[in-house]
C-alpha cells in the first residue's frame, strides 16, 4: 500500500515540477527522516521507511502519544509523527482485514482532542509553550497524512500559525512550520515557508547542532543547497523576490 501511495505522489510531483526535483524530494514530511540524535521515538530501522514488523500496529497510537507527551523537543515530535504516519499507512489495509478499528482515525482524533484543549491556552500565558506543541502536532500530522494520500481534516496553515503564536522564539518549531509548508504547490516560494525558514536558520547557531543538520538535509536538499551558508543565502534571495 505504501509503495503504491508513494508512486502516485511521485508521479503527481512530476507533473508540477522537474523530474530531478520530484525524485530527490518526494513528500517532504514523509521521505526525509529527522535526525533526533539519541532521543527516543517509535521503533524504526535505519532506512527511511524501515518499520518494524514485530511492532504491533495497535501500539503505534499509544506509544506515539507517550513520546509526544514526554518530549519538549520539536524534532522528536516531527520524527515521531513521521514514523507513526508511515506505520499506520502501511498497516491500514491489514488492520481492516482483521477487523481492527480504524487506527488512523483514532490517532487523529486523539491529536484533535489535545489540540482543541491547547487552543484554550492564550499566547504568552503559562503553559503556552506546551500548548504550542500540541497544536503543532495536529497540523503537522494532518499534512503528513495528506502527503501519504490519506484523507485528514483540518486547516494546516491556521494550526501552524496558532502554534507559532504561542511559541514564537523556538527556531525548531519554525523549522517544522517551514517543512510543513514547503509542499504547498508554490515550489518553496510562499511567504509562510520562507519567513519561518529564515527564522529557523537564524536560530540554528550551533554548527554541529541537530537543527542546522536537519535544515540542510531536508530544506537544503529541496532548494539545491549543500551547506548552511548556501541555504541562508538562497532563503534571503527568495524572500527578496516576494
Amino acid at each position: 500500500m505504501f509503495a503504491k501511495t508513494y508512486l502516485r505522489l511521485l508521479l503527481a510531483s512530476l507533473v508540477t515540477g522537474s523530474a530531478a526535483q520530484a525524485a530527490s524530494v518526494g513528500p517532504p514530511l514523509i521521505c526525509h527522516p529527522i535526525d533526533i540524535g539519541k532521543a527516543e521515538s517509535l521503533p524504526f530501522g535505519d532506512a527511511k521507511f524501515a518499520v518494524r514488523h514485530d511492532f504491533p500496529l495497535e501500539r503505534v497510537h499509544p506509544e506515539a502519544m507517550r513520546f509526544l507527551d514526554g518530549s519538549d523537543d520539536v524534532l522528536v515530535h516531527m520524527e515521531t509523527i513521521r514514523r507513526a504516519v508511515i506505520y499506520l499507512a502501511e498497516g491500514e489495509s491489514r488492520s481492516k482485514k482483521v477487523g481492527r478499528v480504524d487506527l488512523t482515525r483514532a490517532f487523529l482524533a486523539d491529536l484533535d482532542l489535545r489540540a482543541d484543549e491547547a487552543a484554550r491556552v492564550e499566547p504568552g500565558s503559562t503553559g503556552a509553550g506546551s500548548a504550542a506543541l500540541r497544536i503543532f502536532d495536529r497540523a503537522y500530522a494532518v499534512e503528513a497524512f495528506r502527503q501519504m494520500g490519506t484523507k485528514a481534516e483540518g486547516n494546516v496553515e491556521k494550526g501552524l500559525e496558532a502554534a507559532i503564536a504561542r511559541r514564537p522564539n523556538d527556531p525548531a518549531l519554525r523549522f517544522g512550520v517551514a517543512l510543513a509548508t514547503f509542499g504547498d504547490h508554490r515550489g518553496g516560494k510562499s511567504r509562510i515557508f520562507l519567513e519561518n525558514l529564515q527564522k529557523a536558520l537564524a536560530g540554528a547557531e550551533d554548527p554541529e547542532g541537530l537543527l542546522r543538520k536537519n535544515l540542510v538535509s531536508t530544506v537544503g536538499a529541496f532548494l539545491g543547497c549543500e551547506s548552511y551558508e548556501a541555504l541562508l543565502g538562497e532563503t534571503r534571495t527568495r524572500l527578496a523576490r516576494l
